[in-house]
């Protein structure tokens, strides 16, 4: 039985799979950019910690604020796609306490949005570079699959 895959090369297929994974991680980590940089210019309420504890990931802290009147609950600190949770767990556990005041910066077309420190955004440069690098290979391997090999080839010889 022929699919739809068997008419490309091997090189081809891997292209479409490199651009099938990396341009949604890319997309997303724009909008992440994206709201990091926003967030500088988010409102700023008072709130307070809620509960610091390890969980699933090594740290979460759990904040509350009020707009108009109503509470909102949200755990994120800031917007990255690091994953460097364990040094950063003890740092947030040494700046966050249960029961402390902080400011909450909320987005004011969405107050569910909040973030404790605006405009941070760790890994989210790297991850662009990353990323870009993949959609390019994935890219070249889709439209000349004959020389992206050899590129490849001529890359990676010294590591023979």
């Amino acid at each position: 039985m022929e699919t739809f895959f068997s008419n490309f090369s091997v090189m081809e297929r891997n292209g479409i799979i490199l651009l099938a994974v990396s341009t949604p991680l890319m997309i997303w980590t724009l909008w992440n950019w994206h709201l990091s940089v926003q967030s500088k210019t988010w409102p700023k309420v008072k709130g307070e910690i809620l509960d610091v504890a390890i969980t699933r990931r090594p740290y979460l802290i759990k904040y509350q604020y009020r707009i108009a009147g109503k509470l909102y609950e949200n755990d994120r600190i800031f917007f990255t796609n690091s994953r460097e949770w364990e040094r950063r767990a003890k740092t947030f556990r040494n700046m966050y306490q249960k029961e402390q005041s902080v400011d909450v910066f909320y987005n004011p077309n969405n107050v569910k949005m909040a973030v404790l420190q605006p405009g941070r955004r760790d890994g989210l440069l790297t991850s662009i570079l990353f990323l870009t690098a993949f959609i390019t290979v994935g890219g070249m391997a889709l439209y000349d699959p004959y020389s992206t090999q050899e590129y490849i080839s001529k890359i990676l010889q010294p590591f023979k």
